[in-house]
């Protein structure tokens, strides 16, 4: 028996083009339901007499035939352990959630990252079946929110059509279909919109990339995300991911060319994510500023304000630079160029290169324009703050002093709290990857807990402080912190801190025996986790497969 779900009087209907809650059933038909709404007899009157106008215009277009695709798509039942970052030597928990992928061919499925991040167990329910079939993770994008899986059956895949990519990017005003399954029901869901904005905008699953969106006007709903959002043609243009804060109807859906660029990248793994080139700009508005640089062409150029000492570009733009053309588009005063009928950063034409590749620049620089190209490498970046997924977070614990590495993932505990003791933790969070003077840093390991007991005592005003040295040891990464602590000096742990003159000092021979005490007490059954797998040690592999692609591609092009 279909289910019957209410939605909104037929003689409103005109005035309802997006956001119609629909039932499907399993043999591909889409049916409303109406239901009679007792309406004052004024506002009754106003709404027939809109109809009747609005009848005099195009009538609506029947909803696509989804029937072809519906098979294709699966419903994901996942249960996820999420660590405690605030407290990282406690347990986390888990929690069962839900969300939507769709078939794409060779075994894969795609969906979104955070729908399956931190996952220890994952199921996908094919469409119009109670049966579960156990999957995994195949390949995972942090900064696209974009992941691949894989059934350990593949044959439950078997005689269903892949769906495709469409070729072009949406366009605005086109109609577009977000299909999935929505929490509260375990059918699917056809919401209906239009393309309302192509733009750039912030990832919530990394809370640290911005990377193309499409905005819809169909409901985004929990449940909905990696599903697939299409048009009348069944082809994807988008998938669902996130919606918007107090944007009833509005929603998010990661767009063609991020997601083919993660489908390339992963054809070649590791995956490299997209590349970045870390720039601070000023746009160039003042008139006075424009002749001083000796800019001849109102509105054309944005200034270079900051290079990262740690990107890949630093030695090949400068402060003062104007930049004026990104691969031969112009860049305008403001830092965006013109792109597929829309405004966007000139990132994004960086973005949509892979690693490896060569982006060239024309700029302004003493008053002389000059050509500029250089490979994208990915740089040993230990400040890129992207929020982290599926491995436990690093900490060390001696003395009852937790000294954790600054990242988004510990300073989202630390909310918006404003004692002058986190100015330290807030400014490199902010700074860190322009600041000179720890770019020879791989990590900044900072206080930030104390677990009291008498070996600690009146150590407070270091809490939230950044660890410069530990017995004269430089601390570059947290790994140096337990080396250090091998060597006290002359009975005594010396920790040095940046903006602290004083150090704090903790006996040796009495810390030994605390440690044994503090562990006990608070429960911790692991002093220090450390992963083996550094930033700079992943940075370095990925640099050896894209010499080894550019070779390749040097020796075909012979």
């Amino acid at each position: 028996m279909l289910r019957k779900q209410t939605v909104k009087d037929k003689r409103t209907e005109p005035f309802l083009r997006t956001n119609q809650v629909l039932s499907v059933t399993t043999n591909g038909m889409v049916n409303s339901v109406t239901k009679s709404v007792r309406l004052p007899k004024r506002l009754l009157t106003i709404l027939l007499c809109l109809h009747g106008t609005m009848q005099l215009g195009h009538a609506a277009q029947p909803l696509p035939d989804v029937s072809a695709v519906m098979p294709s798509i699966f419903k994901i039942h996942a249960v996820t352990y999420r660590y405690d970052h605030e407290q990282p030597w406690q347990a986390g928990g888990s929690t069962a959630g839900s969300g939507s992928a769709f078939y794409i061919g060779d075994g894969m499925l795609l969906t979104c990252g955070h729908v399956v991040a931190d996952a220890i167990s994952l199921e996908l329910q094919p469409h119009g079946s109670s049966d579960r079939h156990p999957a995994q993770v195949l390949y995972m994008g942090y900064d696209a929110d974009l992941a691949i899986l894989e059934l350990e059956d593949p044959t439950v895949l078997e005689d269903l059509e892949p769906l495709e990519l469409e070729d072009q990017v949406s366009e605005l005003g086109d109609e577009v279909f977000a299909i999935g399954f929505p929490m509260g029901g375990t059918r699917l869901s056809l919401t209906r919109g239009i393309v309302s904005r192509i733009d750039h905008a912030y990832y919530a699953f990394s809370a640290a990339d911005r990377r193309l969106v499409m905005q819809i006007d169909a409901a985004i709903n929990p449940g909905n995300s990696g599903g697939p959002v299409v048009n009348r043609d069944n082809r994807v243009v988008g998938v669902a991911f996130q919606g918007i804060m107090r944007g009833q109807g509005l929603g998010y859906a990661v767009p063609t060319p991020v997601i083919r660029h993660f489908l390339e990248d992963v054809q070649n793994p590791p995956y490299h994510g997209a590349p970045k080139i870390y720039l601070q700009t000023f746009e160039l508005r003042n008139t006075t500023l424009r002749s001083k640089l000796g800019l001849e062409t109102p509105g054309d150029g944005v200034a270079i304000s900051a290079v990262s000492p740690l990107c890949v570009s630093v030695d090949y733009l400068y402060p003062g630079d104007v930049l004026l053309r990104v691969e031969d588009t112009p860049v305008q005063q403001d830092g965006t160029i013109s792109l597929e009928g829309n405004n966007l950063p000139f990132e994004e034409l960086v973005e949509r290169k892979q690693w490896g590749e060569t982006v060239r620049m024309e700029v302004l620089r003493a008053g002389e324009k000059q050509e500029i190209a250089f490979t994208l490498k990915p740089e040993p970046h230990p400040f890129l703050f992207r929020r982290t997924y599926d491995q436990p977070p690093e900490y060390f614990i001696t003395g009852g002093l937790a000294f954790v590495p600054i990242s988004r993932n510990q300073v989202m505990t630390l909310g918006n709290a404003s004692s002058e003791s986190l100015i330290p933790v807030f400014y490199y969070f902010q700074r860190a990857m322009f600041d000179p003077d720890v770019a020879h840093r791989r990590q900044l390991i900072t206080l930030s807990s104390i677990l009291p007991h008498p070996v600690n005592a009146y150590s407070d005003r270091f809490k939230h402080q950044i660890i410069q040295k530990v017995n004269d040891q430089e601390i570059l990464a947290l790994d140096d912190m337990r080396i250090a602590m091998q060597n006290p000096i002359d009975g005594y742990h010396i920790f040095v801190f940046d903006a602290m003159q004083m150090p704090l000092l903790l006996d040796a021979e009495t810390l030994a025996v605390a440690d044994a005490e503090i562990q006990q007490r608070y429960g911790i059954t692991q002093p220090y986790i450390i992963h083996d797998n550094t930033l700079a040690e992943t940075i370095e592999t990925q640099l050896q497969i894209i010499d080894t692609q550019l070779d390749i591609i040097e020796q075909e092009q012979e």
